[in-house]
């Protein structure tokens, strides 16, 4: 029996890449028999105002994904870039970011 899992770039990831690089923990994810690896999750925070750090996280993301299937052969069902444009505060009112 498998979990199935999403694969984080994060020290509490079910396969973290601490002291290697994410291809390698991918891979590493691929190749458990305890863990279905569906996908890349990706979240560069909240509250963000900008477009620009989910365009670099889009890019590094699929670049990712592009070096996985690659190397295995495997196409990822799954990119979850996670995060959300911020809403400011005005006058005691939230409204949404431009």
């Amino acid at each position: 029996m498998s979990t199935s899992r999403r694969l984080t770039r994060t020290r509490n990831s079910a396969c973290p890449s601490s002291g290697g690089t994410p291809l390698r923990a991918l891979v590493r994810c691929q190749s458990s028999p305890f863990i279905e690896l569906r996908g890349i999750h990706s979240h560069i925070g909240s509250q963000i105002f900008e477009t620009h750090g989910f365009e670099v996280a889009i890019r590094r993301t699929l670049r990712l994904a592009e070096q996985f299937r690659v190397a295995t052969g495997v196409e990822l069902a799954e990119l979850d870039l996670g995060g959300g444009f911020g809403n400011r505060l005005h006058g005691g009112r939230f409204t949404h970011a431009n």
